[in-house]
């Protein structure tokens, strides 16, 4: 049966493109990269930043499919270019009406302590924090960009209504990956560990680089993430597959934001659980009312739901490179006729691409017998590809 066709867009497609593969689908992409390992397997094109996202919408409008769409890391921040494209595609995932409440970040926590979920307090721009243990935060960031400690923040961006304060919460990042189901209901899909400011991968403070899981935090708390996904469909509207950061502190599930999109470390979920997290296309009737329909698919060779850690890292340039005409990664890619298992390499630039310092690199996977054990064999892996980097 021919593969049906799905566009995704964003500033990195690669992860929701290989998932989108994983259930039967035949993705048509436009990110910031198409990267080599993406344009492999997949239509794949690349918008100059300077035309991001605003080019959006006429690129997809006149190079595009007529089939579904949905977006990725980022494009949340951009509702006006998310409306556009949605009165030329139809959409798989939540609109700009949903995008404006749950990116507000008063509103939102507003909304999370009235329902008894724990939130850290958030102050506005003008506001003065009373202490050292807050962040400054904008409002239009992603993956832990633009987020500063708020005694540190840089004056010369100016405190606009863009920013917000939020107290700093102790503890251990996590993410939860959430599916709706035909009912419009909440499924936890599980729960990842996160990789977040690592010196190890030359990552910023506060950068996500990389997912390990799934992790189990225990009943109670996982009671609370069920309670909080159907919260966040039944009362904010959220459909199709979104994600919670949260900080995991004496038990409890701190709410940090919503990603109202595919989150990155979907991918980690489906590798160590062997299910898609996206439908089938033969269990998707394309009506414009049942995009956000999304129910989870056995995606493993012989049926069994096998469990595993797996875990994935994004390496960033320490210094300006040339990336490689060749190396570990050419064997190692995704592989479009067994995508139930993991690659080595991800987000493979193209041979002589010049990489800035600071940009990333290239990801990178692992698995282990427990969350530390894959932690080392990924710093091992991304140490060696470091060397390699820097004796090119």
């Amino acid at each position: 049966m021919k593969c049906q066709r799905l566009i995704i867009c964003g500033a990195s497609a690669r992860a929701a493109a290989f998932s989108a593969i994983r259930a039967g689908w035949d993705p048509w992409c436009v990110d910031l990269f198409a990267d080599r390992d993406l344009a492999a397997v997949c239509d794949a094109r690349r918008i100059r930043s300077q035309e991001y996202p605003q080019g959006l919408p006429s690129l997809i409008a006149g190079e595009g499919p007529q089939c579904p769409w949905m977006y990725t890391g980022a494009l949340e921040n951009h509702g006006r270019v998310v409306s556009l494209l949605e009165s030329c595609r139809p959409l798989w995932g939540n609109s700009e009406f949903v995008l404006n409440k749950v990116r507000d970040p008063f509103y939102l926590a507003h909304e999370l302590l009235e329902a008894g979920f724990c939130t850290p307090p958030v102050l506005p721009p003008a506001a003065t924090p009373p202490d050292r243990a807050w962040l400054t935060k904008s409002r239009r960031g992603a993956g832990g960009s633009r987020v500063f400690w708020a005694d540190a923040f840089p004056r010369r961006i100016g405190r606009k209504a863009e920013w917000y304060h939020q107290k700093w919460q102790a503890g251990q990042p996590h993410s939860a990956i959430f599916l709706t189901d035909s009912s419009k209901r909440a499924i936890l899909f599980g729960v990842t560990q996160q990789l977040v400011g690592e010196t190890w991968l030359h990552a910023r403070p506060f950068a996500y680089c990389g997912s390990i899981g799934p992790v189990h935090l225990g009943t109670e708390a996982t009671r609370e993430l069920e309670r909080l996904g159907s919260f966040l469909v039944c009362q904010m509207g959220l459909s199709g597959i979104f994600g919670v950061d949260f900080i995991f502190s004496e038990g409890r599930p701190w709410i940090i934001e919503v990603n109202p999109r595919y989150p990155a470390s979907v991918e980690i979920l489906e590798y160590g659980y062997q299910r898609a997290a996206f439908p089938r296309p033969d269990q998707l009737q394309l009506r414009e009312d049942d995009l956000a329909r999304v129910e989870t698919v056995g995606c493993s060779s012989d049926g069994q739901q096998r469990v595993g850690i797996v875990g994935k890292a994004i390496l960033f340039a320490a210094t300006t490179v040339r990336f490689p005409d060749s190396g570990p990664w050419e064997e190692r890619m995704f592989d479009r006729r067994n995508p139930s298992v993991f690659p080595a390499f991800a987000d493979v630039p193209w041979p002589g691409e010049r990489i800035a310092a600071g940009r990333p690199v290239m990801t990178v996977f692992a698995s282990g017998i427990s969350l530390e054990h894959c932690r080392r064999n990924l710093e091992g892996t991304a140490a060696n590809l470091d060397r390699l980097l820097i004796g090119g």
